[in-house]
């Protein structure tokens, strides 16, 4: 264990009962070297920069990925905890759903696979694909008293392998290796897995467009605790709910009633009730935009029929193209649907942050295991620092410059202040005179001439 007193520390002992005790202790070195370290996320580079000596090989902090046994799952739990314990009980959870993609390269990395890239790729024909691992985030939307937008911190992360990389280990090995899974049933197994975890505590998903489906609401409709709001398609067929069953009658009752007009259609009449409503907006402030909304059964043939609120956004300015919304939430008012939907953004902001600062697709391992453990462990590492930098003294502290003035934290100050603390703490102990802390300390001055060197 390092020789510090830092509450980070403190944070990484919540998770002491998922490790034997050396594993624990890997776990934090692997930790704090991850903070400070400013290059590639490797094991190596993270060793390299760990400030305090090190007495065992290096092989064992490889194992510790790639062998070792310890759940994801159980760290997920506690991380939920430690977020969930800063929520009023009273208050209903956000989570936000998203999927991104790692950009990976290497000849032998387990299950990689080309995937198409949404950031580099463009509307219309620029379609750009990579080689690396999709994954699905499921993360809580975190609201710090000294910050007005939301934090977006990753709890569960699932792979979405595609359903071909399952069929060609199929043909390769002669056996089943595993089942596919949709992204909406990742979501389902994370919504089921909080909701027994959690079960006093109420929860609101926001989810894009390609994961707003039929099947999630079919499951939401089920659990009076989760709701879900979502991007739906202009064209989504609905209808008025089923009539009464008449007495006496033979035969099954009706699932639906007569056929809605779409929420495109709807918006295309030219008698549409608009109203004009005043809604929190992308960039952090208000707008005003013309709303209009109404309940009605998603259809779909063969399966149980969700009912749903619908929303359609028009720009006042007709700048931007019409916008629908669906939630199974019917007591939310059209305005609050789209304000709350807004916040979604925040999962974007996490995974760029992520990248920039944590080095997310600099990682080097390649085996199953390590594959399936790295990128969850430097998610869950994001939400552990902004969660330590939410409960410093120095609450509203922000790194300015000449050049750039800064209203509100953001990750980068709360890695650089995390970052300042456990350097100043490793390169200045505790020590009764300066000729002691000389001689006790020479390997840190030697590694700091070492990196001014570099």
């Amino acid at each position: 264990m390092p020789p510090i007193k830092s509450s980070f520390l403190e944070l990484l002992a919540s998770f002491r009962p998922v490790f034997r005790g050396p594993v624990f202790r890997n776990f934090v070195v692997l930790a704090i070297g991850a903070v400070l370290n400013q290059g590639r996320q490797t094991v190596c580079n993270i060793l390299r920069i760990y400030p305090w000596r090190i007495e065992k090989s290096w092989s064992s902090f490889h194992h510790f990925f790639s062998t070792v046994h310890w759940s994801p799952l159980a760290l997920s739990k506690i991380l939920c905890s430690l977020i969930l314990s800063r929520i009023p009980s009273d208050q209903e959870v956000i989570l936000i759903a998203d999927d991104t993609l790692i950009r990976r390269w290497g000849r032998n990395v387990f299950r990689i696979s080309v995937h198409r890239d949404p950031v580099r790729s463009g509307k219309g024909q620029n379609t750009v694909y990579a080689r690396g691992h999709e994954w699905l985030v499921l993360s809580i939307g975190f609201k710090a008293p000294h910050r007005s937008r939301v934090w977006a911190l990753p709890v569960l992360i699932f792979p979405e392998v595609p359903q071909k990389v399952f069929d060609q280990e199929r043909v390769k090995t002669g056996k089943r290796v595993g089942h596919y899974r949709s992204p909406t049933r990742w979501i389902t197994l994370g919504l089921r897995l909080l909701r027994r975890w959690f079960p006093a505590r109420r929860f609101l998903l926001l989810v894009d467009g390609s994961l707003n489906t039929h099947e999630l609401h079919r499951f939401v409709a089920t659990d009076p605790q989760v709701e879900v709001i979502g991007h739906c398609r202009m064209d989504t067929v609905l209808h008025d709910p089923p009539p009464q069953h008449p007495s006496g009658k033979r035969g099954r009752p009706r699932k639906i009633g007569a056929r809605l007009p779409s929420p495109g259609e709807a918006a295309a009449d030219a008698n549409a009730a608009w109203e004009k409503e005043t809604c929190h907006w992308y960039g952090n402030g208000d707008k005003e935009q013309w709303l209009l909304s109404g309940t009605a059964c998603w259809y779909r043939p063969g399966e149980q029929v969700p009912t749903v609120k619908w929303v359609v956004i028009r720009d006042p300015e007709r700048k931007n193209k019409d916008i629908a919304l669906s939630t199974s939430s019917q007591r939310m008012a059209a305005n609050a649907v789209v304000s709350t939907y807004v916040t979604r953004w925040a999962i974007e902001t996490t995974f760029e942050e992520a990248r920039k600062h944590l080095k997310l697709e600099t990682a080097e391992n390649w085996s199953k295991k390590s594959i399936q453990r790295t990128v969850p462990v430097l998610f869950g590492l994001f939400s552990l620092i902004v969660l330590w930098f939410c409960q410093q003294p120095q609450k509203t502290h922000v790194f300015r410059t000449d050049w750039y003035h800064k209203m509100e934290p953001s990750f980068s100050d709360a890695m650089m202040l995390l970052r300042s603390e456990l350097w100043l703490q490793a390169i200045f102990p505790e020590s009764k005179s300066l000729r002691g802390f000389l001689k006790k300390n020479q390997e840190i001055f030697k590694f700091i001439i070492y990196k001014a060197a570099a």
